[in-house]
C-alpha cells in the first residue's frame, strides 16, 4: 500500500506565476486541498500500471478473445497507459521462449 500523509514521498514544485492561486482558488471552491487537486491531476496525467513488462502476444489474446466491445476497449486502454506512462521509453523483445514482450525501460 502507497504511504499517505507525511510520510510519503515529498517534492517542492516551483510554480509559474498565477497558477498556484488558481490552485488555491480551485481547492477552496471544490473543498479540497491543494495537494490533492495536484496529485490527483499527476495520477491523470500519468496513471499507474499494473505492470512493468508483460506478454505483448498474451495480452492480444486476451484482448482479441475479449466478450464485449468494452472489455477489449478497457485493455486497449491499459496498453494505451502503459505506452504513455513510459513517455517511449519501451523496449521491445523476444523471450526465450520466442514470445513478443515489452518492458518499461
Amino acid at each position: 500500500m502507497a504511504t499517505v500523509g507525511r510520510g510519503a514521498d515529498q517534492y517542492t514544485v516551483r510554480f509559474p506565476d498565477g497558477l498556484r492561486d488558481r490552485v488555491k482558488n480551485a481547492a477552496a471552491l471544490t473543498g479540497r486541498s491543494m495537494n490533492d487537486l495536484i496529485v490527483a491531476a499527476l495520477e491523470e496525467k500519468y496513471p499507474a500500471t499494473d505492470f512493468d513488462y508483460f506478454d505483448l502476444g498474451e495480452f492480444l489474446d486476451r484482448v482479441n478473445s475479449a466478450r464485449s466491445r468494452q472489455e477489449k476497449d478497457d485493455l486497449l486502454r491499459v496498453l494505451q497507459d502503459f505506452l504513455r506512462a513510459s513517455r517511449g521509453a519501451v523496449e521491445v523483445y523476444a523471450d526465450s521462449n520466442g514470445e513478443i514482450m515489452l518492458h518499461a525501460t
